[in-house]
């Protein structure tokens, strides 16, 4: 099976939903203290594999959005069914939502907490996107600037969302 874009895109969230809790329990209890209370659980229905237009759902939500892929080799070798290696450029999305009017100094470390744990799972304790043992994804890199996005919403309603990017290298025998 070649891994297309929504295998990447289905692979990540099956990550991050696996291993973002424990992640995001660390910075919030263990590194930054209990300012802002326990942290957020994100629901299995905030989880897209697309970006998220117009009305975003209260509390915070993640999508992820692979922008392009690039078919580095494809071929087919004497005695072997083939090889297939891609490089996908991929944008996580963390989107924080008002739901308690917490204001918006509090959205933001929350969304800024929340993006610390997608990039230290999916870039540093889990880069190769495990499923079941099986690793057919090489790495998944950080690449390019971080961009935070401030937007409002319903009135007295503010989303603080923060986009990352990251290059996921996928390598496969056919």
């Amino acid at each position: 099976m070649i891994q297309t874009a929504e295998y990447v895109e289905a692979r990540i969230i099956a990550v991050l939903q696996a291993f973002l809790p424990t992640e995001l329990t660390t910075i919030y209890v263990t590194e930054m203290g209990s300012d802002l209370g326990a942290a957020p659980s994100i629901p299995a229905a905030n989880y897209y594999a697309y970006e998220l237009e117009g009305d975003i759902p209260e509390g915070p939500s993640i999508t992820v959005n692979v922008v392009s892929t690039s078919d580095l080799a494809i071929k087919s070798i004497t005695n072997s069914p083939g090889l297939y290696h891609a490089l996908h450029t991929v944008e996580v999305g963390v989107h924080v939502k008002d739901s308690e009017n917490e204001g918006i100094a509090s959205l933001k470390k929350h969304m800024q907490r929340i993006v610390r744990g997608v990039e230290r799972v999916l870039a540093i304790r889990y880069f190769g996107l495990e499923n079941a043992g099986v690793r057919t994804v090489v790495s998944v890199k950080r690449e390019g600037d971080l961009q935070y996005l401030a937007a409002g919403q319903a009135p007295g309603q503010y989303v603080r969302s923060g986009k990352i990017p990251f290059t996921v290298e996928t390598y496969e025998n056919l």
